[in-house]
């Protein structure tokens, strides 16, 4: 069932851990100081209703959320990992295309 979901440090291991052992979570890490994560982000959200997975949506902003940070080990922003039965299954790093980034994320959620 698609659904986004704002993670905090308190809500990640029900929401990303334990949700992605019966289907893959999209934790989105992103910031309102870059420009190019708006867009992405709502592009991610309509890709999570089209294709049906649930969205994370971490804000890099947040000072409570640098644990998150720095456990994913994010480099730049937007980001999104592809959490999987537990595990990183896939880190997709700027914008990609809608085309580039549907073709990513169909190899968890078709």
């Amino acid at each position: 069932m698609a659904k986004v979901v704002q993670i905090t440090a308190e809500n990640f291991e029900t929401e990303v851990m334990q949700a992605s052992e019966t289907r893959a979570v999209a934790v989105l890490f992103s910031s309102a100081e870059y420009p190019d994560c708006a867009p992405y982000s709502q592009l991610l959200g309509q890709l999570s209703t089209s294709m049906d997975f649930t969205l994370g949506v971490v804000s890099c902003d947040e000072r409570e959320n640098m644990r998150l940070i720095q456990a994913f080990r994010v480099q730049s922003v937007p980001e999104v990992h592809v959490v999987d039965k537990g595990e990183i299954g896939d880190v997709i790093q700027g914008v990609l295309s809608e085309a580039d980034l549907k073709k990513r994320l169909e190899k968890f959620f078709v």
